[in-house]
């Protein structure tokens, strides 16, 4: 009897194993997509290595600070997690630390410890920028604060091209630029001063090889390639990671454009990928005026448990897809 039993049961489940037996990646019966993987953009030629690998894990971290419905305020830090009642509680001991709101923009709320750096911003001479008879390089050289190295590692450039190795001199804090300051690492593709100029980020270190995105290659542009601030070389020493935010970094790329807009009169698109298309979206949300255009590429801005997720993945394909969706 038991055997008997145990047929039916059997015949049952075959067409689950049938199932599984069969290819079970939706869209079996579409052609091939020639297109490449969005969340791939050709660029700096491996210097993102290894770092997608946590680009959609990165969503909650300082770094992403205000990555949840864009707030700058939400510095992700737990100081701010009192409100203005409980100001001086012990809970909120440690409120000095938000690091994110407007009025400080990034600091610690005005309580600094500031050791002088002796910078003092000078205004740049206009008549060597902006004297287009003069080399690149000599113009370039006549921006304050910016190191110039024509191609110091002899890499391969593009014709019509010609490559810089750049260090630009910024404050760790913008709102306190008397105090602490450190060397940001840039690389520039120079095609022509009224050409388009691309401002890649990748969110990490810079490359240092030549590398084209992909809105550089389209336009033909010039390119800027900047590290993004506490990476490789461009760490203040010593590194103080309440400066580690959305609103620093947007600065950081701000009086970039802002000292380079004198030589290049083009229009200006920034852009990026994962990480890197989060840090030219929040630069483009502080700094709208910067730029024409910002093309960002699958940049993964999540709340924390986000049901948008799943509301998507209940109706994306419409009823043509319900089958394929179940299986997934």
């Amino acid at each position: 009897m038991a055997r008997a039993v145990r047929f039916p049961r059997l015949l049952l489940a075959l067409p689950l194993l049938a199932l599984l037996g069969g290819p079970v990646a939706c869209g079996d019966d579409e052609p091939d997509d020639p297109r490449p993987d969005s969340g791939t953009q050709p660029v700096d030629g491996g210097s993102d290595a290894g770092s997608d690998a946590g680009a959609n894990t990165d969503a909650g971290t300082d770094e992403d600070a205000g990555s949840d419905a864009g707030s700058e305020v939400d510095a992700g830090t737990d100081a701010d997690a009192g409100t203005e009642t409980d100001a001086g509680t012990d809970a909120d001991a440690g409120s000095e630390v938000d690091a994110g709101t407007d009025a400080d923009a990034g600091t610690d709320g005005g309580v600094v410890a500031c050791t002088p750096s002796g910078w003092v911003d000078t205004p740049p001479d206009l008549s060597v920028i902006s004297d287009t008879s003069l080399d690149i390089a000599v113009r370039l050289e006549a921006i304050p604060g910016l190191t110039v190295k024509e191609n110091p590692n002899g890499v391969n450039v593009p014709a019509g091209y010609r490559f810089f190795d750049l260090n630009y001199n910024q404050p760790a804090d913008h709102a306190h630029p008397e105090c602490q300051r450190f060397e940001q690492r840039v690389t520039l593709l120079h095609k022509a001063d009224t050409s388009p100029m691309v401002l890649y980020a990748s969110g990490y270190q810079v490359a240092t090889g030549v590398g084209r995105s992909e809105p550089q290659q389209l336009l033909s542009a010039n390119q800027l390639s900047v590290e993004h601030r506490f990476f490789d070389s461009s760490t203040p020493s010593p590194a103080d990671w309440s400066h580690l935010t959305i609103r620093q970094s947007a600065d950081d790329f701000h009086r970039l454009t802002q000292a380079l807009k004198p030589i290049y009169t083009g229009k200006w698109v920034s852009t990026g990928g994962s990480k890197g298309g989060e840090t030219v979206v929040f630069f483009r949300r502080f700094h709208p005026d910067d730029v024409d255009a910002t093309v960002a590429y699958v940049a993964p801005i999540a709340k924390r448990n986000d049901e948008r997720f799943v509301t998507f993945q209940d109706i994306v394909g419409g009823d043509a897809q319900r089958a394929c969706r179940e299986r997934l």
